[in-house]
């Protein structure tokens, strides 16, 4: 996980669910639906990481018959902003690449 993920939620390191992809064509966007549960938060914090003005969006499946809608996150990094390192999240159903000019963490 980067660590650079925990800073922006304001969080100790702990386990992250992604619930939904959410793709905003016309605003060339990625939303990722995401529940952190850490120790100070057992129950969970929901969040969503913003990727802007993407430029290019990849997914590979791992288990494409899978119906888990509640997936565990083995690694989230952030990649760099303007379109220079793209940002990677990957489970143990899919793997996306995300190429964006900027991002952000919203509640």
């Amino acid at each position: 996980m980067d660590p650079r993920l925990w800073e922006l939620l304001r969080l100790p390191p702990g386990t992250l669910y992604i619930h939904n992809v959410h793709l905003q064509h016309s605003e060339s966007t990625v939303i990722v639906d995401c529940q952190a549960i850490t120790d100070d938060t057992p129950r969970g914090k929901t969040f969503q990481i913003n990727f802007k003005n993407c430029r290019n969006v990849q997914w590979e499946a791992i288990d494409p018959y899978s119906t888990d809608k509640n997936v565990q996150a083995y690694g989230v990094f952030l990649g760099e902003q303007s379109h220079s390192k793209a940002a990677i999240i990957y489970t143990g159903l899919t793997e996306m690449s995300v190429l964006y000019d900027s991002v952000n963490v919203s509640w």
